[in-house]
């Protein structure tokens, strides 16, 4: 559980600070290109990644981690039941993991 859970905040983290958020601050100096730089690929990478895993998958991740909507919430808006929600986020988590790892990006970034 411990790591599903880390997993899971690295990934919100990830959202959070690059995938669907337009950048906020400029490039103020040098040493803080490289980190955008690889913020940036690993967002682009993931966004793909995401879009991948198809509809109604990335729909729900999206919904999910991005918007931070409850099960109850995202079900209503694509006509399923919270269950299948749960058990599709679940899915589509552990599918992601396993494209980002052949993507060369773990918890820690890129590989």
């Amino acid at each position: 559980m411990y790591i599903y859970y880390s997993y899971s905040r690295w990934f919100i983290q990830v959202l959070y600070c690059g995938i669907l958020q337009n950048t906020i601050n400029e490039l103020r100096d040098d040493d803080d290109i490289a980190e955008k730089t690889e913020l940036k690929e690993q967002s682009r990478i993931i966004l793909g990644k995401i879009k991948e895993l198809g509809d109604p998958d990335s729909t729900i991740i999206i919904q999910q981690y991005y918007y931070n909507r409850t099960a109850k919430e995202i079900a209503k808006s694509i006509s399923m039941s919270a269950a299948a929600v749960q058990k599709r986020s679940s899915r589509a988590k552990q599918k992601l993991r396993i494209l980002l790892t052949e993507a060369g990006i773990n918890k820690e970034g890129l590989i």
